[in-house]
């Protein structure tokens, strides 16, 4: 398996905005409309390497 580390920036206002806001109502929304396109069928698959970050996961399910 193929890897690529990638490098993710230090969190700012908005990122610390977003994770310490209250999502206790998001059920009550209606969910995303994708239109005709699958969501799982778009970008690469990643994982979380523990020490390392997140990692593109290079030829599983990504066409390569």
């Amino acid at each position: 398996m193929q890897t690529k580390t990638v490098e993710i920036k230090a969190m700012d206002r908005e990122d610390r905005d977003w994770l310490e806001s209250d999502l206790s109502h998001l059920s009550e929304l209606e969910p995303y409309d994708w239109g005709d396109v699958d969501p799982e069928a778009i970008g690469q698959p990643i994982c979380y390497e523990s020490g390392v970050g997140f990692v593109i996961e290079g030829g599983k399910d990504s066409g390569q």
